[in-house]
């Protein structure tokens, strides 16, 4: 999410939910909520994705495709993606063909920071 968590709550956001392996280890803010799985297990991906309108992603690239996939199998309309250039571009490429609405967050030198 382009927001801390607690600015997007105070701006009406409700039903926040946070993708865990381990939600008891989550430590969240009040107000969103623990939904066990992994993008590196898409089987975990579909009980996590039901009844979602908009998400974050920070793609897992082994599993983006199947990802996708599911994303648009849930209904989920919107998404907002950590992208960018380099080696990143595929990733970026993929995302855009999905056929999903998207934005793509592309943080230059975050990303970078994977280059050093």
């Amino acid at each position: 999410m382009g927001l801390a968590s607690g600015q997007a709550i105070n701006l009406g956001a409700n039903d926040i939910r946070a993708l865990t392996k381990n939600p008891a280890r989550a430590k969240l803010p009040d107000g969103v909520s623990a939904i066990t799985g992994y993008l590196g297990d898409p089987e975990s991906l579909p009980a996590a994705l039901a009844g979602v309108e908009r998400m974050y992603l920070a793609p897992l690239p082994e599993t983006l495709g199947a990802t996708l996939e599911l994303v648009k199998k849930a209904g989920v309309r919107y998404v907002v993606a950590l992208s960018g250039g380099a080696h990143w571009q595929e990733h970026t490429d993929t995302i855009a063909a999905s056929g999903l609405v998207n934005t793509q967050l592309g943080p230059g030198e975050f990303l970078e920071n994977f280059a050093i």
